[in-house]
């Protein structure tokens, strides 16, 4: 009640200084082959080029952030294949001549954090008329305890996506229509250990579920990061995400899951300038009992990263790339934060 009672008062109180922070992001992505556990509100797998800008105002009432982003994005629907009721496969423009090559969308967040409490809340909705609609809700509580060197939390989303009419043959060779609109709902819990005054490790579960597309899946992932020197700091981590077999199958493909193992550094050469490369592998397996076949396939993740802070600015340029029998595909982006 105490702690209620101070944030009251902390909010009430017009003496606070507010930074203000403008962000600005220009991204460019080809053909994605994202994992079928990707989640029901991932992006559709086309290439795209997009901007965001962000306006972040931190220290409200001394203890809120707040952030506003616009995205404007310029999709290239001629790659996505849907399939008609007669099996015939035909590009999304070639469907609709008319779809959108370019979608925006907004995002609003807000963090409340005030001792040892952190509250933070996020929306994002596509705003134009696309194939593709989405809008996404997500919320995340922390509690620190032993001098914030051990903390608990739980996070929690509720999306949702439209895509395209489209048909897929069942194993029973029955066309049936592929759901218009995808929710998904992800609960999730993790715990965070500071072991040592260089290294700390994170312990984190989830479950998540999408009624219209796939079974429910579960999700259980732990990451270690270690400061080697004042300059140089390594992390690892290892995740593993599964589908309900008791869960029915809602279309053509069988049961998933997949195996995650990723390491990187962060290396500082000179003050300010961040060195950031990483390397991951996955493992996906799909089980078809109703054919009685396991396909299971790897794919090899590697990212770069480039940051230096100026004071007033800083900026940032990434790039990461995946390979596997099924694909390659890339992603590269610079950034750039003003402090005004």
């Amino acid at each position: 009640m105490r702690d209620l009672c101070t944030l009251i008062l902390l909010i009430a109180s017009p003496a606070w200084a507010v930074t203000n922070k403008l962000y600005s992001e220009l991204q460019y992505q080809s053909l994605q082959t994202k994992p079928v556990l990707a989640g029901a509100t991932a992006s559709a797998d086309v290439q795209k080029t997009s901007q965001m800008i962000e306006y972040r105002a931190e220290g409200l009432a001394e203890i809120i952030n707040l952030n506003v982003a616009s995205i404007v994005s310029q999709p290239d629907y001629s790659t996505y294949k849907i399939r008609g009721r007669d099996g015939h496969e035909q590009a999304l423009t070639e469907v609709d001549p008319n779809t959108p090559k370019s979608e925006v969308a907004v995002r609003v967040g807000a963090v409340a954090s005030h001792d040892t409490h952190m509250l933070s809340s996020r929306y994002t909705q596509t705003v134009t008329d696309t194939p593709f609609a989405n809008r996404k809700v997500e919320l995340k509580l922390e509690e620190s305890l032993l001098e914030k060197t051990t903390t608990f939390g739980a996070e929690f989303s509720m999306g949702q996506r439209q895509q395209p009419q489209s048909y897929f043959i069942n194993r029973d060779l029955v066309t049936r229509s592929r759901p218009r609109e995808i929710n998904a709902t992800q609960y999730g819990l993790f715990y965070e250990q500071v072991l040592t005054n260089r290294w700390k490790a994170m312990l984190k579960t989830d479950l998540e579920t999408q009624p219209e597309e796939r079974p429910r899946n579960y999700g259980v992932s732990m990451r270690h990061s270690y400061a080697i020197t004042k300059r140089i700091f390594a992390h690892a981590g290892v995740g593993h995400r599964f589908e309900d077999h008791e869960d029915s199958l809602k279309n053509e493909r069988g049961y998933f899951s997949l195996w995650r193992y990723d390491v990187g550094l962060i290396f500082e050469p000179i003050y300010d300038f961040y060195i950031k490369p990483s390397y991951g592998l996955m493992v996906e397996k799909e089980d078809e009992p109703r054919a009685g076949q396991v396909t299971t396939i790897g794919s090899d993740h590697a990212g770069l990263i480039l940051a230096y802070n100026f004071g007033d600015f800083e900026i940032e340029a990434s790039g990461q790339a995946s390979f596997s029998e099924a694909g390659s595909s890339s992603s590269y982006s610079g950034s750039l934060l003003w402090n005004f």
